[in-house]
């Protein structure tokens, strides 16, 4: 589940999607990590019940490029701790068999927020993180998110 405001949250990875992947179609929204070392003896209750992907980490938003993989946290009210998720997140994927096929490529990590801090910019770039701030003026429409796009 997305803390903050997943309604403004979706409208990021909207927006995010447009200017910088129009067109993409291979992507996750609140795409689950099953990190295999954390459940080697539960693999077939993982892949049966439903409720372990919910339970999982999620990634706000996973796209997958020829070259490499984009792995973006959408906050609305950052934080310095929200830069440590990215690099989670990165972590676990190393390990989710599930998604063999991205171990191999480039992660890339982006920050995105409608809440623009300079401290916590200064701090996403000390860890390699890229610092995407968006005015909220520039996002889609809050109808849109309804659309079945996203």
């Amino acid at each position: 589940m997305t803390s903050g405001r997943p309604d403004l949250q979706r409208r990021m990875a909207i927006w995010y999607l447009k200017k910088y992947h129009p067109g993409c179609t291979n992507f996750l929204y609140q795409a689950p990590i099953f990190d295999s070392r954390l459940f080697e003896r539960q693999k077939e209750l993982i892949l049966t019940d439903s409720f372990f992907s919910r339970a999982m980490p999620r990634i706000d938003l996973l796209i997958e490029l020829e070259f490499e993989v984009e792995i973006i946290e959408i906050k609305a009210s950052p934080k310095l701790k929200d830069i440590s998720e990215l690099k989670f997140y990165e972590n676990a994927l190393k390990h989710d068999n599930h998604r063999a096929a991205l171990l191999s490529k480039p992660k890339r990590l982006i920050f995105l927020t409608v809440d623009d801090h300079k401290s916590i910019e200064i701090y996403a770039e000390e860890f390699g993180i890229k610092y995407i701030y968006v005015p909220e003026h520039e996002l889609p429409p809050a109808a849109e998110i309804y659309l079945g796009k996203l």
